[in-house]
């Protein structure tokens, strides 16, 4: 049994921690006003979230340590990801970071680090976080700093944050078998695929134009060269959906790929990297046959620690790397469109930034509902929900479910499909929809549930128990 400790440095921090922690999973809202039961609470909220011994890693540690997770077995999947969030200056908020243009919003930038399981596919939260303020507000001064900064070690830049946050995650979510990092094209970094698998730390990143690789014959290349000496290896088709820069499509996808052997740029002034790296490299490119109008072809590459020999291989880690896209819809969920964190409205800058964590711990909760509409193995509810949610969700079901197969719930109890199906329900998703709820349907849903689940509990309660925070 592992010994309970506390990371706040004050026992009586935990209370309001907890507290707050369900508040917010209840009411997926950041104004403590709405997330307190009376004044007090609202006081002593914003007492532990401006406490200073209260940080961002701080408040995911404590997360961990409560729910005590066995991760003995699992292949765990990181994915990592950064967004800006923008506040309105006050008085009282002279240090927030630069934003955008003008000087109304300030900010800060949220980096953290989402856990999935690799085989079910079960979303188990937010591993680690960390909050970066950009002191400067023009071009000039950021390239004056860039400039400044190429013969810092990378221990001192902020990219360094691409593997400080999984350190986080790793050491507080300890004893997997195997974790894999993945991430977008800010990951491209060669100390990082160094320091990755100095830790036996597995990656999945999207290549930059720009990297040089060793040719067979001993010369050296750039990799989009090396790439069109490859053949093709396999061909498949996927459905491409609407976005800012796509018509929803049909895209036969073409997929090469190889081992490969990275070269240190000359330009690195690190010394103690080494002057190779050996990895894979997947080659995703659409067939012009298949791009609509003036689009631009989808192309990705791939750099992975990870065996690809088979087309097998390759289809999997293109299908995780697919997966990224959950970590945006989080960043969704955290701002406009869900809890709205950019509305909070706390004083201090150190206030906001942990306010932001608990936030998106708080969203995602709802990605693990969303992630688990269709799994690819059974996910135990009891990883996100307790014993008296799983009884709600399976005495409101029946409520829910229509006279034809196709509006029952065709999920196992107990299951987290299952209740991310009554859940869906709940927030006005049908089963006639030929797609799967969303984020904003699950998190309108979600409310309604909790909100169901406290009368549930109260009809086995008398008057004078204090059941789930309520007086």
């Amino acid at each position: 049994m592992r010994k309970k400790t506390h990371f706040f440095g004050d026992a009586r921090l935990l209370v309001p921690f907890r507290s707050l922690i369900w508040s917010m999973s209840t009411q997926l809202s950041v104004i403590l006003r709405r997330l307190s039961k009376n004044h007090a609470q609202e006081k002593s909220f914003g007492s532990f979230i401006n406490h200073p011994s209260v940080t961002p890693s701080r408040l995911i540690q404590q997360y961990w340590q409560d729910r005590n997770v066995s991760w003995s077995g699992k292949h765990l999947l990181l994915y990592q990801d950064s967004s800006v969030l923008s506040f309105k200056k006050t008085k009282q908020r002279t240090d927030l970071g630069y934003v955008g243009k003008g000087e109304v919003h300030g900010g800060f930038e949220l980096h953290n680090s989402l856990l999935v399981d690799a085989q079910s596919r079960a979303c188990y939260g937010i591993g680690g976080a960390q909050v970066h303020s950009n002191e400067f507000n023009s071009v000039e001064h950021n390239k004056q700093r860039k400039r400044s900064l190429r013969h810092v070690s990378f221990s001192q830049k902020e990219t360094y944050r691409w593997y400080s946050t999984i350190d986080q995650s790793t050491t507080n979510c300890a004893g997997a078998s195997r974790y894999t990092v993945i991430a977008d094209q800010e990951a491209d970094i060669y100390e990082l695929f160094s320091l990755y698998k100095e830790r036996q730390w597995d990656w999945l990143i999207r290549a930059t134009d720009y990297r040089r690789v060793r040719h067979s014959n001993g010369s050296t290349m750039l990799l989009s060269q090396f790439l069109q000496e490859i053949p093709v290896s396999f061909s498949y088709q996927t459905q491409v959906s609407t976005s800012q820069n796509r018509t929803s499509h049909q895209a036969l996808l073409r997929v090469k790929f190889s081992p490969i052997t990275m070269i240190k740029s000359s330009k690195n002034p690190t010394k103690s990297l080494p002057d190779t790296l050996c990895m894979y490299v997947i080659d995703i490119r659409e067939d012009d046959t298949s791009v609509l109008a003036d689009e631009t072809p989808i192309h990705w590459v791939l750099v992975s620690s990870h065996a690809v020999t088979t087309d097998q291989e390759a289809a999997q880690l293109i299908e995780w790397y697919c997966e990224r896209w959950n970590i945006e819809q989080l960043y969704r969920t955290e701002k406009t469109q869900g809890l709205n964190i950019e509305q909070a409205q706390l004083e201090t800058t150190h206030g906001l930034a942990n306010l932001s964590v608990v936030s998106i711990m708080a969203a995602a909760q709802v990605m693990a509902l969303v992630m688990a509409r269709e799994p690819k193995q059974p996910i135990d509810a009891q990883i996100i929900l307790n014993q008296q949610e799983i009884e709600c969700s399976l005495w409101l079901n029946p409520t829910l479910e229509g006279k034809t197969d196709k509006q029952k719930n065709q999920h196992p109890p107990n299951s987290l499909a299952f209740v991310a199906w009554v859940v869906a329900r709940l927030g006005g998703w049908s089963p006639h929809v030929n797609k799967p709820a969303g984020p904003i349907t699950m998190i309108h849903g979600l409310v309604r549930f909790k909100a169901i689940v406290e009368g549930f509990a109260l009809k086995n309660t008398t008057p004078n128990q204090q059941v789930m925070g309520l007086p």
